[in-house]
């Protein structure tokens, strides 16, 4: 939902190739990369999340940007060169330990068509990397703020199809209110997709094509991205949390529809409510489906890092792949056991479908999905939230967003996303298992 792709994807057969390789890859750090004061494998204050080699232990989500990679972009024809700048919004102000961890392959479907995820991304390079201050206004890193990020102590790093990897820590003290600034320069040599990167243009980004200005405080030389987002896709801190929640969902989960730079989509609106002592990972990627989520994948992988999961997919099932609502249902019941079977403690809310202005076939199908949701979900459901019930106008037109909720092509709005937000907050400490 938003723009047609911008490249094909890789082979399935080279992609199943090079997924059993990338099951086999290891950080980018050495074995002793893990922060100081860490503690154990389950999270970093969280509950229970089974080790796992490819994630930083003690670490977890310090931005609620969703930094999905659902595409490769851009597509070279030559020997590439780019630097990306990053403004993100920090949920930990004072001096914080950071990591940046990055996964070099295609999590979902992106575009029209049958589902296409898990395509590993092809071998690229760091050529330098920074991060520091970056303030309130977006035009630069504050004076004298930039430190270097490095990779196993190295400021340059060889990136590997398929690889799961992270930064070497660096502490960097954020006045509360500014921005985290991010700047990397990458390279390609081979011709074709580069490095995985998501549609935002929720967010302020900038590139500088042909130059590495990595280290470079001013925005001098950059250029203003409408929506392209090359950066790591998880910025994790090591500050205290109790608990580890991710939103695993598309577009209307990533934020499209929101309004530049405003954290007025509903995941941000829904962290601030919870507080800094939950941690909050948006796992939304444009386009995506539930049976991209339900191929177990690098995708659904990220989910299980964390001790609680939401569930938001069904859109793109209806309106890009038009499955059915048996298939549907099928596929998010499989990520609810996927889920669980590695984790039997994590804790699963399936939302039902949101409303996306549908009418005719696909509202029959989005009303059948939601109808069963509600009245016998899933087993490994824990609970239900009826997202539905807060945009929808009234019977016989409740496949459409309520008036003043919809951003024009049916995400929802600064508007609609508050109401999400709002209901959330107030059904989520409420009785298990109950629906709003």
């Amino acid at each position: 939902m938003k723009r047609a792709p911008l490249i094909v994807a890789l082979a399935l057969a080279a992609a199943a190739a090079l997924t059993a390789c990338a099951s086999k890859s290891k950080p980018g750090g050495p074995p002793d990369q893990t922060p100081p004061d860490a503690g154990d494998d389950t999270g970093a204050g969280g509950g229970g999340v089974p080790p796992d080699p490819d994630f930083p232990a003690g670490m977890f989500s310090g931005t609620v940007v969703g930094i999905p990679g659902n595409e490769f972009a851009p597509v070279s024809s030559a020997p590439f060169l780019a630097t990306y700048r990053t403004f993100v919004r920090s949920r930990a102000a004072g001096p914080t330990k950071w990591v940046f961890w990055m996964s070099n392959a295609q999590d979902s479907t992106f575009g029209v068509g049958p589902p296409n995820p898990n395509t590993p991304g092809p071998v690229w390079q760091i050529e330098a990397a920074f991060a520091g201050d970056g303030g309130t206004g977006h035009a630069g890193a504050v004076a004298g703020t930039l430190v270097p990020v490095t990779f196993g102590g190295s400021t340059t790093k060889t990136v590997q199809p398929g690889e799961k990897f992270w930064s070497d820590p660096v502490t960097l003290d954020l006045p509360d209110g500014d921005d985290l600034v991010f700047t990397w320069a990458v390279s390609a040599q081979a011709t074709g997709p580069t490095i995985p990167a998501t549609s935002a243009p929720f967010l302020t980004t900038l590139f500088a094509s042909g130059k590495n200005l990595a280290a470079q405080e001013s925005n001098a030389g950059f250029s203003t991205s409408y929506d392209m987002l090359v950066a790591p896709q998880l910025f994790a801190t090591d500050r205290p949390i109790s608990k580890r929640l991710c939103f695993l969902g598309d577009s209307i989960t990533q934020g499209i529809g929101s309004t530049r730079d405003t954290y007025s989509y509903w995941v941000a609106k829904i962290a601030d409510g919870l507080g800094p002592d939950v941690g909050v990972w948006n796992l939304g990627s444009g386009w995506a489906r539930a049976a991209d989520a339900a191929s177990d994948g690098f995708w659904l992988w990220k989910a299980k890092q964390c001790d609680e999961v939401a569930v938001i997919l069904g859109v793109n099932d209806i309106i890009n792949s038009q499955r059915s609502s048996d298939q549907i249902l099928a596929d998010l019941t499989a990520i609810l056991d996927a889920l669980k079977a590695h984790n039997p403690s994590v804790k699963t809310i399936l939302f039902t479908i949101p409303t996306f202005n549908f009418a005719l076939t696909p509202y029959a199908t989005w009303k059948a999905v939601n109808d069963t949701i509600l009245a016998t979900p899933p087993a490994s459901a824990d609970r239900v939230f009826d997202v539905a019930a807060v945009e929808s106008q009234p019977p016989p037109n409740d496949g459409k967003l309520i008036m003043g909720y919809s951003s024009g092509d049916g995400h929802p709005n600064d508007t609609g996303s508050a109401a999400i937000a709002n209901a959330f907050l107030a059904w989520y400490n409420t009785t298990p298992g109950s629906t709003p």
